[in-house]
């Protein structure tokens, strides 16, 4: 088999493409705390045998799918002509709620875990990296500052997404 998995059978591949977007899913709905074998077996409508076919724990489990799910949205970011469209992009990924669903359970996994803590670091380093990419070329296109350091640009991007991800989402309430 090569590192792709090209040789996997498919239905291995359906099964456990079903069970990582069902965490997704939990995730966004109801968060880590409440994630169970199975609640995943539920939702992914396998059988609890199957995810331990696949993963040895509930945990290694976890680590997958976070990773998956980070690895995924950050590879569906459409490429940059610019900052304006790193910001939109870099937006985009801040906003999405799995994505976010993601970051939240890595928090509260990280706290009473060294390897998941291992994991949260590994994260952000890519999500830093990417952001760090762009500032570097916004700065040698002249759209960003270089008498700025580079560490600085990332303050002053990093804080309003965050700020924009952690405001409760505003529901309409207003009939037509």
């Amino acid at each position: 088999m090569n590192a792709a998995g090209d040789d996997i059978d498919p239905r291995v591949q359906r099964s456990r493409a079903a069970i990582i977007r069902a965490i997704g899913e939990l995730l966004t709905e109801t968060g880590v705390a409440t994630i169970t074998a199975e609640s995943i077996a539920a939702r992914a409508q396998v059988s609890k045998a199957t995810i331990y076919r696949h993963w040895r724990t509930l945990d290694e489990l976890l680590e997958d799918a976070l990773r998956a799910i980070t690895s995924s949205a950050r590879s569906d970011l459409p490429p940059t002509n610019g900052i304006d469209d790193a910001l939109a992009a870099l937006t985009h990924y801040a906003s999405d709620s799995t994505v976010v669903a993601v970051h939240e359970a890595l928090l509260h996994l990280a706290r009473n875990s060294p390897h998941f803590r291992k994991l949260r670091a590994e994260i952000h380093d890519l999500t830093v990296a990417d952001l760090r990419h762009s500032i570097e070329t916004a700065v040698h296109r002249n759209e960003l500052s270089a008498q700025i350091p580079i560490d600085e640009h990332l303050a002053r991007l990093i804080g309003p997404l965050l700020y924009q991800t952690l405001q409760p989402k505003q529901t309409d309430t207003s009939t037509p």
